[in-house]
């Protein structure tokens, strides 16, 4: 699993999304992600699945809904 909050350091990840299924064959990408990077891989066919961490929203604490 790949996390990451920032959408140029997501952006910047896809570039290992190919290597690392030439290297480990078989394996599942998923990335966590912000609401709003997750958008740079939504229907990305490498990636198995993104997870949303909205820091702001529901998992802020005891302030999220």
């Amino acid at each position: 699993m790949i996390g990451f909050s920032r959408i140029g350091d997501t952006v910047l990840s896809t570039c290992v999304i190919d290597p690392l299924l030439r290297a480990f064959p078989g394996c599942s990408i998923r990335f966590l992600l912000s609401p709003l990077s997750a958008e740079v891989l939504r229907g990305d066919p490498r990636v198995e699945e993104v997870l949303i961490y909205d820091r702001s929203g529901r998992h802020s604490g005891l302030r999220g809904r």
